[in-house]
């Protein structure tokens, strides 16, 4: 077993102890300079060959990953950006499913050439191990052997069997101090034999490769056909593709957004407005001839401000990636009060006793709603309806004084919102949205009086202002939609960066 892997365990990697068929992908070794273009090739054979010729090594070339669009994996490393070599070797072992990679750079100096590898945690997104040397001339080769039997040694845990430190009996691993760290980097490096070679641990979290504002200028300022064209998008949106680590087909998927898909919308939440009411009726009598005679009526209804629970669902037809129109349905609780007491001239009068239940206004109406980034998991959104409610009346005229009734109050509002939606998956996003509303049309009050004298009181109750407002979520349901392209041969392809 290894001593080394205790290094790399006491900073948090996984253990570099391969399992049967352990997945390696030998990446690209990139070339920093033009006259190291032929030895970063032979290194990279190099380690692809000692390492496939140990058992329990599943070893991958670049030439094995899945391509990207349709054009090879190994374009791809041609392509990238220089210094980020690291990050692209991360993408393609994790669209190759490997659990290490190999990479690095090679640098031809005077009288000799500088190399830097690394051995990577794909899983893990990490660098565990970093090599570095400066070779004479003439020990090209020597150092690829060299370090292809430290990287086998290192995953395969054949150095230091005098003692394996990551295990005692059955215990857990103990995190290594610092002289035994210092101590297998010492092995490591005396296991080189004659290649002189600095060995160090690196643990450093792998950074994907950006595209730049700059590396869009320069393929602006190139011949030919621009890579944003061919794939028939602007060059902003192209800068957004490049960095959204998404295969080509997924994005055009995403960037389709709710275009000709089928939109369910069911909602809860908390209004304030017009969503409660009162009926509010006074009647006097008067002892004429022996009898009790009505001498006067007094009734008033009117639409009120409450806040309630609101249940509802929506249905949309999205028209571009960014629009969609619909119809929404809903219920806002509210309370309903009746306040009815009657009088007679002369004696004093009885307190009311209003009686108050719940009730319930109806809210329908046609709604729009834009959505921005559609290819982002969180998005912001904004949008308005037009919404016609209808509250409640006393329904029973026996119940009333004179058994006057008054037609529920039907009102107009404009409502706008602003709020926002994430994507929990492919087909299903949570979203919350804070309306306003403007009342616009409708009579929220009404009164009638009737009678020959005006013993009662007949001040109306206060009526429901202009303004209402809230908050709702729910979950937003994407059923259909539009069709994306499939990505052709080359579609994606970059030029390699010289």
């Amino acid at each position: 077993m290894l001593p080394f892997l205790a290094l790399t365990a006491a900073l948090s990697s996984p253990a570099l102890a391969a399992d049967a068929e352990t997945t390696i992908l030998v990446s690209s070794l990139q070339p920093r300079n033009v006259e190291a273009a032929g030895l970063a090739s032979l290194v990279e054979n190099f380690l692809a060959q000692e390492l496939s010729s140990h058992a329990g090594f599943d070893v991958m070339r670049v030439e094995d990953a899945p391509p990207f669009a349709d054009y090879p994996a190994r374009v791809y490393m041609e392509g990238c950006p220089p210094g980020e070599v690291v990050g692209c070797t991360q993408i393609v072992g994790e669209r190759a499913k490997a659990k290490f990679a190999v990479t690095g750079t090679v640098k031809s100096l005077v009288g000799g050439t500088k190399v830097e590898i690394e051995i990577l945690d794909i899983a893990g997104s990490r660098s565990l191990v970093r090599f570095e040397s400066e070779l004479d001339t003439g020990g090209d080769e020597a150092f690829a052997e060299g370090v292809a039997k430290v990287l086998v040694a290192v995953i395969n845990g054949e150095i230091g069997k005098e003692r394996d430190i990551r295990f005692d009996g059955e215990e857990a691993p103990e995190p290594m101090d610092n002289e035994a760290v210092r101590a297998q980097l010492a092995l490591l490096q005396r296991e080189m034999g004659s290649v002189s070679a600095v060995i160090s641990r690196s643990d450093d979290a792998i950074v994907r490769p950006t595209y730049t504002l700059d590396d869009l200028a320069k393929k602006m300022e190139g011949e030919g056909t621009k890579p944003w064209e061919r794939l028939e998008m602007k060059p902003g949106e192209y800068l957004r593709y490049k960095n959204s680590g998404m295969e080509l087909f997924e994005w055009r998927e995403r960037a389709l957004g709710r275009k000709g898909q089928l939109l369910l919308r069911p909602t809860v939440g908390y209004s304030n407005g017009p969503y409660s009411g009162t009926y509010y009726g006074r009647v006097a009598y008067d002892v004429v001839t022996g009898s009790l005679a009505v001498v006067d009526v007094y009734a008033a209804q009117a639409v009120q401000t409450g806040s309630g629970a609101h249940f509802g669902a929506s249905a949309a037809y999205g028209l571009t990636p960014y629009l969609d129109v619909g119809a929404v349905i809903g219920l806002t609780t509210g309370s309903w009060t009746v306040d009815i007491a009657q009088e007679t001239v002369g004696q004093p009068a009885s307190a009311p006793q209003p009686d108050t239940t719940a009730q319930t206004t109806l809210v329908v109406g046609p709604k729009v709603t834009a959505t921005l980034f559609p290819i982002s998991p969180i998005r912001p959104s904004f949008g308005g309806s037009v919404l016609v409610m209808r509250g409640r009346t006393v329904m029973d005229p026996a119940t009333t004084p004179q058994g006057i009734v008054f037609s529920p109050a039907v009102m107009v509002a404009a409502e706008v919102f602003v709020g926002g939606e994430a994507r929990i998956s492919k087909r299903v996003d949570a979203f919350v949205q804070v309306p306003l509303q403007i009342r616009l049309a409708g009579e929220v009050d009404a009164s009638l009086r009737q009678g020959i004298t005006q013993e009662v009181d007949a001040t109306p109750p206060s009526a429901a202002g202009i303004v209402g407002g809230g908050v709702v979520a729910g979950l937003q349901i994407r059923l259909f939609g539009a069709k994306a392209k499939e990505a052709s041969r080359f579609d994606d392809m970059d030029e390699p960066t010289e």
